[in-house]
């Protein structure tokens, strides 16, 4: 009998172990997909096959807790290889959905799911952010902070770009060179 035991424990180390090989090769799913916050109340990046580096996941986490002491935005950012299904937009907001991310009282939510393989990154708002951050605000930033360094191929200088450019965005309701498309 202890040799069974030994042997089922054995076989469940080898399985957990092989479970993040798993969901890289078909895409993670939405519940594969590990919350940081429920661990760590300081962290707010989920980077489960290390895409960013840990200086830039560092960085941006002090960004994300910064906006969530001064009341702005609770952010959660997640940075995978790829997605099962492989639709971006309702994979990022049922994650976000799931998480509960924001506040629920002001709704202040930010989630940014990038995922490398089909080379997309996603903004979810809640609605107490749309008035800052709407839809096409949302592309304007990826477009000019994010995008051409993801193009070279440099993940950790776009994200850190564009959640400074957010930061700024949301802390003053002005960014130098970006202009609110409603006043347009």
């Amino acid at each position: 009998m202890e040799r069974f035991k030994k042997y089922a424990l054995l076989v469940l180390v080898v399985v957990g172990l092989m479970m993040p090989m798993v969901a890289e090769a078909r895409g993670y799913r939405v519940d594969e997909i590990a919350n940081v916050q429920v661990a760590d109340r300081m962290h707010f990046v989920s980077n489960p096959d290390g895409i960013l580096s840990r200086d830039a996941v560092a960085t941006l986490d002090s960004i994300c807790y910064s906006l969530k002491e001064r009341g702005l935005a609770e952010v959660a950012i997640v940075v995978v290889s790829s997605i099962d299904p492989d639709d971006p937009f309702t994979f990022a907001v049922d994650l976000f959905e799931k998480w509960g991310v924001g506040n629920e009282k002001a709704d202040n939510g930010l989630g940014i799911l990038l995922v490398d393989d089909v080379h997309e990154i996603r903004f979810v708002t809640g609605y107490g952010l749309e008035g800052v951050l709407p839809d096409a605000r949302c592309v304007q930033l990826q477009h000019e902070y994010m995008l051409p360094h993801f193009r070279d191929g440099d993940y950790d200088r776009g994200m850190v770009e564009g959640l400074r450019a957010i930061d700024t965005l949301l802390s003053s309701g002005e960014l130098e060179g970006v202009t609110n498309s409603e006043e347009e």
